[in-house]
């Protein structure tokens, strides 16, 4: 209940303040509203989902669910009829030449990659998957990272290694740390091969694959991953007035308006939700985020803060907060934890009666 009253809080401030600014923008309270809309209905879909589908399958459906979606994505790259077919569906306009990177059945880059990085998690850490099944479908699933947001993969590969370190015995560290090991050699070897863009299948491959790594291997340089506070620092743009910057104007995002009202000039949600909505709605807003994270803490919550923490890391390059690719993984995922924590309770309770 209080985080349905928080998400109609939020919807309703910020359809407010669009509306006292003249109504010209309604990109956050259409978002908000979308947010509140689907957090009821999910827990509706939840509710009757949960009667046949366990927890546990539930993780497995995902993850399979996540390694058809890798296909679906490596096809799009080698397959141009298929590629077309695919973005004729989905309305995808490729930024560059067709067959460089790939969402999928996305629009985005960075958010379906959060969904990949959880999906991953859940492959690596669950005692279920052994031998080939694992091997497989980690290839599988690793492999399309390379056609999708080189920022989440990254920062979702750490969040990964650091869970894995706590969670997993010194065999299984071992066993993860020499694959680590190799696919960082192969990573170097691979880095100085020549190719041709124009090679078929495979110059395209290696070209996304190439652009994946260039920020690793600019390390140091200009394009280098250490670079990015730069490109963070070149689209901060707040308003000089201080009630604005407080409680918002209702304009926001670097698209803006026709003819360019309400245009902010930058790329990063966080600066757009405060320009929209102000900075205390925007802190709420990552208070709500680590709210939920903290309520699974008891039960698998890892899985909760690996999509909640990837979307607010998105926030700070583009629009990461309440993203349509993530945020009902994330509900799903909470909604799962809290029903767990409920049956541990009741088992307690009628423990407690039998002993009493």
């Amino acid at each position: 209940v209080p985080y349905t009253v928080f998400l109609f809080v939020i919807s309703a401030y910020a359809m407010l303040i669009s509306i006292i600014n003249g109504a010209n923008e309604l990109i956050f309270p259409l978002k908000f509203v979308r947010t509140f809309l689907l957090f009821i209905l999910l827990y509706f879909f939840w509710l009757e989902l949960s009667e046949s589908v366990t927890y546990k399958k539930f993780v497995k459906l995902f993850v399979f669910m996540v390694a058809i979606h890798s296909v679906i994505i490596l096809c799009a790259i080698i397959f141009s009829d298929f590629r077309q077919a695919l973005y004729g569906l989905t309305g995808y306009v490729p930024r560059g030449p067709e067959w460089s990177r790939s969402p999928g059945l996305t629009i985005s880059f960075n958010a379906p990659t959060i969904v990949h990085i959880a999906g991953l998690w859940l492959l690596l850490s669950r005692p279920d998957w052994r031998g080939w099944k694992r091997w497989c479908l980690g290839l599988l699933i690793l492999s399309s990272f390379v056609f999708l947001g080189r920022t989440i993969s990254f920062v979702g590969f750490i969040l990964i290694v650091i869970f894995l370190i706590f969670q997993l015995n010194w065999k299984k560290k071992i066993l993860y740390g020499v694959g680590s090991v190799v696919i960082i050699l192969l990573v170097v070897m691979t880095a100085d091969v020549e190719f041709d863009v124009n090679d078929g299948t495979y110059g395209k491959v290696m070209s996304n694959y190439h652009h994946f790594i260039d920020p690793i291997l600019n390390f140091g340089q200009a394009g280098g991953v250490d670079s990015y506070d730069e490109h963070l620092a070149s689209h901060i743009y707040l308003s000089d007035d201080w009630f604005v910057v407080m409680f918002g104007e209702s304009y926001a995002g670097h698209i803006g308006l026709a003819g360019g009202q309400g245009e902010t000039g930058s790329d990063i949600g966080v600066i757009n939700s405060i320009n929209a909505n102000g900075i205390l709605v925007t802190i709420c807003i990552f208070l709500f985020y680590f709210s939920i994270i903290w309520s699974c803490r008891k039960n698998d919550w890892q899985p909760v803060a690996i999509v909640g923490l990837l979307s607010l890391a998105l926030s700070f390059k583009e629009t990461g907060l309440f993203t349509s690719h993530a945020t009902p993984l994330f509900f799903l995922l909470y909604f799962y934890q809290m029903d767990s924590q409920k049956n541990i309770k009741s088992s307690l309770l009628q423990q407690k009666k039998k002993l009493g």
